[in-house]
């Protein structure tokens, strides 16, 4: 509810008609899986004459898998969450003002630390996209409160004084048949 005011205030103040926003969604099948971890990196049947373009969301009605990484005629690839080169920033869902990173790991688990080493994550804490883009292996800006997952474990780190977390994720990554793609 609280965000939900904040918004609607910033909004009267930018004069910003948030009714006419739409997002434009194309959806696809996996079609083809690829690499040693089949579910790190896949394909699926719909690429650049549906306007998808590297870097574009891609979700089920679940929450976030990965983002295209290559397009093309009649087809995408997709970076999963769970594939070593992946890198999403994400704020706790309860308390948007904390954030963190998360990146996939060669076991295809999901893992990364809070931004500030005092932040208050418990486990079972739900995190969701944060809509901030740093690098170009992140989802883009413009993704931002799509669900990862749940804190699985918390730790603090006393060489890097930061507070790791571990991520069960809210996508069942190998049974992904149908997917949707953010434009």
């Amino acid at each position: 509810k609280q965000q939900l005011d904040e918004l609607k205030e910033l909004a009267e103040a930018l004069n910003y008609d948030y009714t006419e926003q739409k997002f434009d969604i194309v959806t696809g099948d996996v079609i083809s899986l690829d690499g040693s971890n089949w579910t790190n990196i896949f394909t699926i049947n719909c690429g650049t004459e549906s306007g998808i373009k590297v870097g574009d969301a891609v979700v089920n009605g679940i929450g976030l898998i990965g983002k295209v990484e290559e397009t093309g005629e009649g087809w995408s690839k997709v970076m999963s969450l769970i594939d070593e080169g992946s890198k999403v920033s994400f704020k706790l869902a309860r308390d948007r003002k904390q954030l963190g990173v998360v990146s996939g790991n060669e076991k295809g688990e999901v893992s990364g630390y809070m931004i500030d080493g005092e932040a208050l994550v418990s486990e079972g804490d739900v995190i969701i996209t944060s809509g901030l883009s740093e690098e170009e292996a992140t989802i883009k800006a413009i993704e931002a409160g799509l669900e990862i997952g749940s804190v699985k474990s918390v730790t603090y780190n006393s060489n890097t004084l930061l507070k790791e977390i571990t991520v069960e994720l809210a996508v069942n990554f190998k049974s992904l048949d149908k997917v949707a793609v953010i434009l």
